[in-house]
């Protein structure tokens, strides 16, 4: 496999949707960097048999990047069910579940003697300041904040800008316990949109959803009359471009997702105006993005921190 080399290897193991995928590419190039080693990017052991068909994603996000060969994939899989934490220490394999184990070693910049695979095995939704305060997506291969700001001028022929609205609606088949956690108040989608318009009363709106028909809905319930397009309608086909779309908002109003996670702060970045749930209160692992404008949900009525 690759146990040969005697410096560190960093191997990801890519899992989940467009936001998790980032989560966890964005936590391996951290390490890599940290240990000034390569990065692999195993994107065969999680996804077979995906319950929900989602594909990976990596050469899609980030340049630079190397992918474990399949048969080495299947070689730590099986490494990883057999054998106990102690065995896979003594070969040298570290395994990675938590937020504060990544933590330390990209804060410390070190790892133990001896061991040359290090695997990080989890969704790594708790590292945002460290992602946003270390994380050089360019440096890294990411996708360049930069590279957003002339969809505005194909979208439209003035400078007056657009707003954008995430609407996660389908949470496919989760539990109704868990499906209760995750759905946000009409509440905070009304008190969002109220304080958006505020901030540009001629601004254009783009709705990004998982369902037009439940979005009008929605909207409707929440009082917004402003005229919208959807980014279907706008031109915006897939995630991943719906992606680029969010992020080059001039004010932009989060879902409660890991993938409204990522378009809020790449909008963030350059310059735009965010309006976020407190996502940790939703069942999310993650806080809303460093600099949103978070509601805080008091039962007095909407209150909001920056």
């Amino acid at each position: 496999m690759i146990a040969t080399r005697n410096e560190p290897i960093v191997v990801v193991m890519s899992r989940g949707g467009l936001g998790n995928q980032l989560f966890i590419l964005a936590a391996g190039r951290l390490l890599a960097d940290a240990l000034s080693t390569s990065l692999r990017v195993d994107e065969y052991s999680c996804f077979v048999n995906d319950r929900f068909g989602r594909q990976p994603r990596t050469l899609e996000l980030a340049t630079h990047v190397r992918l474990l060969p399949r048969s080495a994939s299947r070689f730590l899989k099986m490494a990883l069910r057999a054998l106990s934490v102690s065995a896979l220490r003594r070969l040298g394999v570290v395994i990675i579940h938590s937020d504060s184990a990544a933590a330390e070693i990209i804060l410390r910049g070190t790892c133990s003697r001896g061991q040359w695979l290090i695997v990080l095995d989890g969704y790594f939704q708790a590292l945002p300041s460290i992602l946003v305060e270390r994380f050089d997506n360019c440096k890294a291969g990411f996708m360049s904040p930069q590279n957003f700001l002339p969809l505005k001028r194909q979208l439209f022929k003035d400078e007056s800008g657009f707003g954008a609205i995430h609407l996660r609606l389908n949470w496919g088949p989760v539990p109704d316990g868990d499906r209760l956690k995750l759905e946000l108040p009409i509440q905070y989608l009304r008190a969002a949109l109220e304080r958006a318009s505020r901030v540009n009363e001629l601004i254009k709106w783009i709705v990004f959803t998982d369902s037009q028909d439940e979005s009008i809905r929605v909207l409707r319930e929440a009082g917004f009359n402003k005229p919208y397009i959807f980014a279907h309608d706008a031109g915006f086909i897939g995630d991943l471009s719906q992606l680029h779309g969010l992020a080059a908002a001039d004010v932009l109003v989060l879902s409660n997702s890991t993938y409204s996670w990522w378009a809020g702060t790449y909008c963030l970045q350059r310059g735009g105006v965010v309006l976020s749930p407190p996502m940790e209160r939703f069942g999310q692992l993650c806080s809303a993005p460093k600099g949103a404008i978070v509601w805080n949900c008091q039962p007095e009525g909407p209150q909001w921190t920056s």
